[in-house]
């Protein structure tokens, strides 16, 4: 993938060679994006052949729709993506998309205060109000003493989706002290009571 982005880079002032060359690329990471198999870093992959194909349009002047489905995809890869990954005609492309194809998730989890992560890219903390634009997107939530929660949504044109999740709390192991009689085990507040500690004394496994 990086050779074949390498070498269309390498091609600029020639944009139907661009094309050509990021065609086989574009066509494969689009199968991996609809397949949800599109790593983190297939995605950064994927987002720069895209702004590529968008430049190489402009210099083919291809219709404006094909520049837009470009950038677009370039949004769903990206929601954060900023103003200065473009130049002022793609950034005028882009603010257009993103006025007329969005929607909003509000996005609210107990505990608050985790980390919303989609494509490795951090999208912010809970509770979360955010633009989307419309599609459909798989969210890692984050927290730490959490486990991971994966969320799939599907945005769409100006619709508010407002989502409420929970997080369950990871698998502790609790070694009790050593050699230290009648002592009062708690843990997040549950007591476990006074305990005969020694080395037979099994772990406390708590969620």
């Amino acid at each position: 993938m990086q050779l074949a982005l390498k070498e269309a880079h390498e091609l600029q002032s020639q944009p139907a060679a661009v094309l050509e060359k990021l065609k086989p690329l574009v066509d494969e990471l689009s199968v991996m994006y609809r397949t949800k198999t599109l790593s983190a870093e297939a995605s950064r992959v994927f987002q720069e052949a895209l702004l590529l194909q968008a430049r190489a349009q402009g210099g083919r002047l291809a219709p404006e729709p094909e520049i837009v489905a470009s950038l677009r995809q370039i949004l769903l890869l990206n929601p954060r993506v900023t103003p200065d990954s473009f130049n002022p005609r793609e950034q005028a492309l882009v603010e257009r998309v993103r006025a007329i194809e969005s929607g909003t998730l509000v996005l609210r989890t107990d505990p608050a205060g985790c980390s919303v992560v989609y494509l490795a890219e951090d999208l912010g903390t809970t509770p979360l109000e955010i633009p989307l634009v419309a599609g459909t997107y798989r969210l890692r939530l984050r927290k730490q003493g959490y486990r991971d929660r994966e969320l799939e949504v599907v945005i769409r044109t100006d619709e508010t989706i407002l989502m409420e999740v929970a997080l369950r709390r990871s698998l502790v192991e609790v070694p009790p002290p050593i050699n230290i009689p009648n002592v009062n085990v708690a843990v997040n507040g549950r007591s476990f009571g006074p305990r005969i500690t020694g080395f037979s004394e099994s772990p406390l496994n708590y969620h």
